[in-house]
C-alpha cells in the first residue's frame, strides 16, 4: 500500500511517466543522470506486474498506457526523462 501511495498523485514516483528509477524528493535524484531518475520501460513494466499480482490491476493498466503512449510519441529509447 506504500508503494501504491507513492506512485499515485503527489506520491514519491508521481511523475508524468512513471516511474521513475529514484523517488523525486530524494537528493540524489535527477532528471536526466541514468539510473538517478530516468523512466525505464523494463523495471516499470516489472513493478507493474508485482502491482497486478497484489490486485492493482487499475493502476497497473494506467502506468502501462502511460508507457505505450512515452514509447509511441518518442520512439524506442534506453530510458526516458520523466517530465515531473
Amino acid at each position: 500500500e506504500a508503494l501504491v501511495r507513492d506512485l499515485t498523485e503527489g506520491g514519491r514516483f508521481a511523475t508524468r511517466y512513471r516511474i521513475p528509477t529514484v523517488a523525486i524528493d530524494d537528493p540524489s535524484f535527477s532528471r536526466t543522470r541514468m539510473w538517478r531518475g530516468p523512466v525505464w520501460v523494463n523495471t516499470s513494466w516489472l513493478v507493474c506486474q508485482g502491482l497486478r499480482r497484489h490486485g492493482y490491476l487499475d493502476l497497473a493498466r494506467q502506468i502501462e498506457d502511460e508507457l505505450l503512449a512515452l514509447v509511441a510519441s518518442a520512439g524506442p529509447c534506453e530510458y526516458f526523462t520523466p517530465d515531473l
